[in-house]
């Protein structure tokens, strides 16, 4: 078994929709709009997709994935903060495993990023 999707409720697909842009340096995609839902897919593996619909709502107490952040750390977090997303908890080092903080998106989820370098 192995994981093929990601699901993070949104409260607003646009506005998530430039944030994980914003921050994945890719261009917004396509919203997907059906009766009552409206979904988008960010590129890469797994997928990950931020879904807007009634009863789906965002919050910081549940899963939390983990997203590669590139080299350094610091400057994903920068973006991050530009795109209006706020770091929860600040970088700290697992030694042997690299650099993690939590961050929280526009949406209200939160999400790890991690980076082999500070």
């Amino acid at each position: 078994m192995k994981t093929i999707w990601i699901e993070m409720a949104a409260r607003d697909i646009d506005r998530a929709n430039q944030f994980y842009a914003t921050v994945f340096g890719h261009e917004p995609p396509e919203v997907m709009r059906d009766a009552g839902r409206a979904i988008i897919v960010i590129p890469g593996e797994p997928i990950v997709s931020l879904n807007e619909t009634p009863g789906f709502e965002p919050n910081g107490d549940g899963t939390l994935p983990y997203f590669e952040a590139g080299r350094p750390i610091s400057a994903a977090l920068d973006r991050i903060v530009a795109a209006g997303g706020a770091v929860t908890e600040h970088i700290t080092e697992r030694p042997g495993y690299g650099f993690f903080a939590i961050v929280t998106d526009t949406e209200g989820n939160h999400f790890y990023v991690h980076s082999a370098d500070r």
